[in-house]
């Protein structure tokens, strides 16, 4: 998953993470499709495959799938609440959860699919 460098580089390099680079990583399982990824083929939930779906279908099979990616992927982001609704002819998704191991109580993702 994704981190970010600090620079200048130097021999011991140090990784950045934080709450920003767990929303980052959250968003690539959302939008990556399963086997996209040759390293990890079972990372994604591949959100651009539902679009054609019926949305009220949609709101049945999305969360699960999301939840196991990240519980496997993205242990960081904790007690993650997956709430979908379909709203005029769009399905919103909002995930909320805790990241705790770097302070923050509260992270709130609203999307709309």
């Amino acid at each position: 998953m994704a981190s970010d460098f600090l620079f200048p580089m130097t021999p011991d390099l140090q990784l950045v993470k934080d709450e920003y680079v767990v929303i980052q990583n959250v968003v690539q399982i959302l939008y990556t499709r399963p086997a996209e990824n040759i390293y990890y083929p079972s990372l994604g939930v591949g959100l651009y495959d539902y679009i054609w779906e019926n949305r009220h279908s949609i709101i049945n099979i999305i969360q699960e799938p999301l939840r196991r990616q990240l519980e496997l992927y993205e242990p960081d982001f904790q007690d993650v609440f997956i709430d979908v609704k379909a709203q005029g002819s769009g399905v919103y998704l909002d995930i909320m959860g805790k990241v705790l191991k770097y302070g923050v109580a509260q992270i709130s993702m609203p999307l709309e699919v």
